[in-house]
């Protein structure tokens, strides 16, 4: 029994799968249009969500600045990260948001 080899085109070809993503966000709307764009470009490369942190390749916090409970939530959650940044330095853990714009400094400590 032979198969017919299809040649692959843009629509057929299979993505590769590239790892796992987890995105948290707060804020505003913006911050969920954001959130929703960035998991968006991350499953057209082949990434693929996952339900928790510690699950993932690629953790993005997409942070607001606005009020100050979420600066503290986005906080607690970056000590939280430092032993998973530790077991596991490949993981990505990117901050965004105007957060991420007005406190970097303290961020990167």
């Amino acid at each position: 029994m032979s198969a017919t080899l299809q040649p692959l085109t843009l629509g057929n070809r299979p993505k590769p799968r590239r790892g796992t993503y987890f995105v948290q966000t707060w804020g505003c709307q913006m911050n969920e249009e954001d959130s929703e764009q960035m998991a968006l470009y991350l499953q057209q490369i082949g990434f693929e969500p996952t339900a928790t942190m510690l699950e993932a390749q690629v953790i993005l916090l997409n942070t607001c600045s606005v009020r100050r409970k979420p600066e503290d939530k986005a906080f607690s959650m970056l000590g939280e990260l430092v032993p998973l940044r530790k077991s596991r330095p490949d993981v990505v853990i990117g901050v965004c948001g105007c957060m991420a714009q007005l406190r970097a400094d303290e961020i990167r400590r």
